[in-house]
């Protein structure tokens, strides 16, 4: 099968406040999930905020997220992010824009993200704040082909602030 997004957000505001906040803009969040075929996110997002306050807070712009799930096939992200903010204040804060992040997953295929980011801000506050930008991110995940990663970011900001941070940058992370 085939799971598609294709996003177009121009000067728009998305925000999740709350206990278990999440906010997803122009994302595909895959949990507990098996898909045989095609996961392909396309977002073009310009002028635009997306923030998650809260204990588990959480914030997705131009991203894909997966989560105990399974792909056989191809795992896509093209994010063109221009002049936008992701923010995650909170506990559980985790800030991804224009990136892919599995977290005990399994991938037989390919991952490729191509992100082009242009005077953005992407930030998450908190112990153990993760703040990802144009990475590919994978925990406890295996994959059996190719892992790819293209950025281009220009004129940008990617802070992770708190007790045992972490930033990610234009980068592929495998732990």
């Amino acid at each position: 099968g085939t799971v598609t997004n294709k996003a177009n957000v121009n000067k728009s505001v998305n925000t999740a406040i709350g206990k278990d906040a999440k906010a997803n803009m122009g994302s595909i969040k895959l949990k507990d999930t098996n898909v045989k075929g095609t996961v392909t996110n396309k977002a073009n997002i310009n002028k635009s905020v997306n923030t998650a306050i809260g204990k588990g807070a959480t914030a997705n712009m131009g991203s894909v997220t997966m989560s105990k799930s399974n792909v056989k096939g191809i795992v896509t992200n093209k994010a063109d992010i221009k002049k936008s903010t992701n923010t995650a204040i909170g506990k559980g804060a985790t800030a991804n824009m224009g990136s892919i992040t599995m977290d005990k997953s399994n991938v037989k295929g390919t991952v490729t993200n191509k992100a082009n980011i242009n005077k953005s801000v992407n930030t998450a506050i908190g112990k153990g704040a993760t703040a990802n930008m144009g990475s590919i991110t994978m925990e406890n995940t295996s994959v059996k082909g190719t892992v790819t990663n293209q950025a281009n970011i220009n004129k940008s900001v990617n802070t992770a602030i708190g007790e045992n941070s972490e930033a990610s940058m234009g980068s592929v992370v495998l732990e």
